[in-house]
């Protein structure tokens, strides 16, 4: 018999205080687990039926991978367009999330 998760203790288990750059957004390596944690859960939402809520969070990590990458060009419209999207994408997912009772999953994006 497949198990379902608690997708609220899997959010629990993953909030953790990221180390951050010193302009307070996540290091790559904290945002490279945020990131890692999304698409994960973006996978268990969409066993448990949550389609919606699934696609915010995965368009959440794609967002966090875009703004690694633009990280590397160092160009600073570059990297300002994909901060924009991060906080766009988790503000609707942490949205998302709340109203559906997932408290806990919507900070993981930290942004709700």
């Amino acid at each position: 018999m497949p198990t379902t998760v608690d997708v609220n203790a899997l959010c629990t288990a993953a909030a953790v205080s990221p180390t951050t750059m010193p302009d307070g957004w996540p290091a790559p390596s904290a945002q490279d687990l945020l990131n890692n944690m999304a698409s994960r859960l973006a996978t268990e939402l969409e066993t448990l039926k949550q389609h919606e809520l699934s696609v915010a969070f995965a368009d959440y990590a794609s967002s966090g991978v875009a703004l690694l990458a633009s990280y590397q060009s160092s160009d600073s419209a570059a990297i300002a367009s994909a901060r924009e999207r991060v906080i766009a994408s988790g503000r609707k997912a942490s949205e998302l999330a709340r109203s559906l009772g997932f408290d806990e999953c919507a900070a993981l994006t930290q942004t709700g």
